[in-house]
């Protein structure tokens, strides 16, 4: 990473680098639609080195404020303990936020993804390791019929019915959560952890 970025940091509140580490950081202006457009960022070990690793996306803003960021996902192994498959995020601004927060194992396959984790247990923590949210099996979450109608609405590809996926609408305040995808029989596996803003 680049020292001159550094402000950046500050700017979002990020945690800085220590000058001279071999963390990766960039500061980086995309291109938006008006149906909204994707993109992936993935973390490699130099060398073929392998570790937990922290990956970070932080809006900065455009000064017309005619884009913003509304999803983020992570595919990764869902293992147990340290290796856990965590996606956290910070609400800002005033007001209850209404999100749509799913753990996807199951439904992967029809993506292509095999080694996968059968039966996701989704959790989200507050900042004082609080759980606010538990879901194991999408079609048994309250108010189902608006989780699918948000689903549609923010562009998330549909869950199949009766499916172990995972999935919740969250009303949160502003503050840092977390979410954890985990195996609810134990077991360990492929996984994405999504959040979509619903607006």
């Amino acid at each position: 990473w680049d020292s001159s970025i550094a402000s950046a940091f500050a700017a979002v509140g990020a945690f800085p680098l220590t000058a001279g580490s071999k963390d990766a950081a960039l500061v980086v202006e995309l291109d938006a639609s008006a149906s909204g457009r994707g993109y992936s960022v993935q973390v490699t070990g130099a060398n073929n080195t392998a570790g937990v690793v922290l990956v970070e996306v932080y809006d900065l803003g455009n000064p017309s404020g005619a884009s913003k960021l509304t999803n983020v996902s992570v595919l990764s192994k869902a293992d147990t303990g340290l290796s856990t498959l965590v996606l956290g995020f910070v609400l800002k601004g005033e007001g209850q936020r209404t999100l749509l927060v799913r753990g996807i194992g199951p439904k992967l396959a029809a993506f292509g993804v095999g080694g996968l984790l059968t039966d996701p247990k989704l959790q989200i923590y507050d900042s004082d390791q609080r759980t606010v949210i538990t879901n194991n099996d999408w079609n048994g979450a309250d108010f189902v019929s608006e989780l699918v109608t948000a689903a549609g609405y923010v562009g998330a590809f549909a869950l199949d019915n009766n499916s172990t996926d995972s999935a919740s609408l969250a009303l949160l305040q502003p503050g840092g959560y977390t979410v954890q995808v985990s195996g609810n029989d134990g077991g360990t596996g492929n996984a994405i952890a999504e959040i979509y803003e619903v607006p």
